[in-house]
């Protein structure tokens, strides 16, 4: 008798100690750091898509229904989804082994850095040189990551377009970053004229406006390493198989997941972590429909390269007045909607885009 009871006390101890420790899963679930969070959550997604992927129900790069100016299934333009299905991860996945072999060799340059021999000092000399390591090895990574398609690919990355489209490619993005200064130099020159008249001077348009430092030329080369891969290789090949608008959003989406490995700290929350992803998003998705619009407009990518790199010099550069995120997304954003509400990427993808359909029918059934 007494050991039956034993055995129901055990059994009861054991269950209610499986009834708390479910009640306590939540917040132990909380309590991992938004990091070990978002990557258990992104693991259980992945296995989702795989398990859906082997049975049949998804493909690579994701399903959705094709152009109709394009039917892959009967016309393969390039190497199939399974070149996509490697291409993109690979992009995605190794980039912190590439930032990891970028920094140790980095140091070199600095060790064999000498005064008098070098005409630069010590930290401009570093951030040059590290720039130019990060561009050879991210072109060498995306090569690497194209196959047998970079002997394609590459020599149309090296056409030179018209003057008009490299001169759009500095003006359209140095004149995003001019917006926000010239609104609050009116808005305080305004406030000076009605409070401060001959009391103090106005304000001085160099305390508002600023350009980069001239070695910030220097991510121009990472931009063109980018760009062989984003502009070069993957958006002609997404355009082809599901239209302009959405081959250009998903090169978008892909662009914007091979900066996560640079976003994120351990000490971010929640919050911060996904106002980071809404961030990332939307100004790269922005961002986007511009460069393609220079891609296809000029048959080139030098275009875009340069105006990517010239976005980058203003967002890290030292400026007087730095343009906030709230309002640099939607000057992008109208940026966008104008040159292709107003000069629409129309024929042949020549140069970038060869042996594509037609823009015009892609945008149709994009």
């Amino acid at each position: 008798m007494e050991s039956g009871l034993g055995s129901h006390s055990l059994f009861s101890s054991y269950t209610s100690q499986a009834v708390a420790s479910l009640r306590d899963l939540p917040s132990f679930f909380m309590d991992l750091g938004p990091g070990l969070r978002f990557s258990l959550t992104g693991l259980l997604m992945v296995a989702i898509f795989t398990f859906l992927l082997w049975t049949g129900r998804a493909t690579l790069p994701m399903r959705l229904s094709l152009s109709p100016a394009q039917n892959i299934a009967e016309q393969p333009t390039d190497g199939g989804p399974w070149d996509l299905a490697v291409f993109v991860p690979v992009m995605i996945g190794l980039v912190p082994l590439l930032h990891l072999i970028e920094g140790l060799t980095t140091v070199v340059p600095f060790v064999l850095w000498r005064p008098g021999l070098i005409p630069i000092g010590p930290s401009a000399w570093f951030v040059a040189m590290s720039s130019v390591v990060d561009a050879l090895f991210l072109a060498a990574f995306v090569l690497v990551a194209m196959g047998k398609e970079r002997k394609e690919v590459f020599p149309r990355c090296l056409r030179l377009p018209k003057a008009q489209y490299l001169g759009l490619a500095v003006l359209l993005p140095a004149a995003v970053f001019q917006v926000w200064p010239t609104l609050s130099y009116l808005r305080d020159r305004i406030a000076w004229a009605h409070m401060d008249w001959g009391l103090s001077y106005p304000p001085q348009l160099h305390d508002y406006f600023g350009l980069p430092q001239p070695n910030a030329v220097m991510y121009l080369l990472a931009a063109f390493a980018e760009e062989i891969a984003w502009r070069g290789y993957l958006q002609p090949r997404f355009i082809r198989r599901y239209g302009l608008w959405r081959g250009v959003f998903l090169v978008g989406f892909v662009w914007a997941a091979f900066h996560f490995s640079t976003d994120f700290r351990f000490n971010m929350s929640d919050d911060q972590v996904f106002i980071q992803m809404a961030y990332r998003f939307s100004w790269i998705v922005s961002f986007s429909y511009f460069l393609p619009w220079l891609t296809i407009r000029s048959g080139s990518i030098l275009p875009c390269t340069i105006a990517h790199g010239v976005y980058n010099m203003f967002v890290l550069a030292e400026l007087p007045s730095r343009t906030p995120s709230w309002i640099l997304v939607p000057l992008l954003a109208l940026l966008s909607y104008v040159v292709f509400r107003f000069w629409p990427p129309v024929g042949p993808c020549e140069g970038a885009y060869p042996d594509s359909p037609d823009v015009t029918q892609a945008a149709a059934s994009g």
